[in-house]
């Protein structure tokens, strides 16, 4: 009884993988031929199969490939495992303990069904080059630690999490390079912890100002007091820069969220920025500074230079104005 549903699952699976047009498939229930499609519609009225003696069972599949071809990674395998379990459940082969058909991916649905569909993206909260400067000026009032954390994230593009898992150790002071290989992360409820970048391209090196190299041995210099004096002990090289006293844990990422809020509306500046604004303006400008892309996406940590041309198409409209007017000049017209 369970080996239709196996075979239904691998031949999901498959068709996830492939650009097969449909598949074919008998059983002892009999032969479904499965034409996925592309439609939008989601409903099982709306996707087109055939299934004797029963095509209720696999509608389900039909409509899992033409969502997943419109959803994030998550909301894909979310789709998938609803419509296998869906299969099991019509099937009579999946119930609860009190004997109930049950699926129990449909009791997930509001938490992964949070997804976007493609070409309806957020406009980037961005600051220009003016902004910019005013919040680096308006930073300088702050403490150092809150300074030197901004600061970094403007002159380097990182991420806040990541900027949250720097240790002394992966600072070169003579290369004045910051070797990017950890990420905080903070889940509601649970302790924060560190963990390796998801793409290779994440492990990157990024570089710093000779006053950033200033600004960072300073602030070392706080960190190593307030170590010696609190915790009764030498700051090591295995210390997080942005350290939690008295623990061996980096601050949560949210801290300096709430932070930058207050800073931003002590100073008058646009309320709508964030924290990752600032490692958008740093991508943007050095963008708009003549930067390729290729540069520009290492820098980022972009596994692919086209992730960064389609999150940062804006910024190349200074570019494409100067070619532009350079093409129309060299022909006169």
């Amino acid at each position: 009884m369970v080996l239709p549903f196996v075979m239904m699952a691998v031949l999901l699976m498959l068709s996830h993988f492939t650009s097969q047009p449909y598949c074919s498939m008998t059983t002892r229930r009999g032969t479904c031929v499965l034409p996925f499609t592309s439609t939008n519609g989601l409903p099982d009225s709306e996707v087109n199969a055939t299934f004797f003696p029963s095509s209720s069972i696999l509608t389900s599949f039909c409509a899992a490939k033409a969502v997943t071809e419109r959803l994030s990674s998550i909301a894909r395998t979310s789709a998938m495992l609803s419509a296998l379990f869906t299969f099991a459940c019509r099937g009579g082969w999946l119930y609860t303990i009190e004997g109930v058909r049950d699926n129990p991916a449909w009791r997930t649905y509001p938490a992964w069904r949070t997804y976007r569909y493609a070409g309806r993206k957020c406009e980037k909260k961005i600051a220009d080059e003016e902004t910019a400067q005013r919040i680096i000026a308006a930073l300088e009032g702050e403490s150092i630690k809150y300074e030197t954390y901004f600061k970094l994230i403007i002159a380097t593009g990182m991420r806040r999490g990541e900027c949250c898992g720097l240790k002394w150790c992966d600072i070169d002071w003579e290369q004045r390079s910051i070797h990017i290989c950890r990420n905080a992360v903070k889940v509601t409820d649970e302790e924060i912890f560190v963990k390796e970048p998801k793409t290779r391209a994440g492990d990157r090196y990024v570089y710093f100002s000779s006053e950033m190299e200033s600004l960072l041995r300073e602030y070392r210099q706080e960190c190593a007091y307030i170590t010696e004096t609190y915790d009764q002990r030498e700051l090591t090289a295995d210390d997080f820069l942005f350290r939690r006293q008295g623990a061996q844990l980096p601050m949560t990422p949210t801290t300096f969220t709430y932070r930058f809020k207050l800073i931003l509306k002590k100073n008058g500046l646009p309320q709508e920025l964030n924290v990752h604004s600032l490692r958008h303006t740093a991508a943007s400008l050095m963008i708009a500074g003549g930067t390729d892309v290729a540069t520009v996406a290492g820098i980022l940590g972009h596994s692919q230079p086209s992730t960064t041309l389609d999150i940062y198409t804006h910024a190349f409209d200074k570019n494409k104005k100067a070619a532009s007017a350079g093409l129309q000049g060299m022909l006169e017209i």
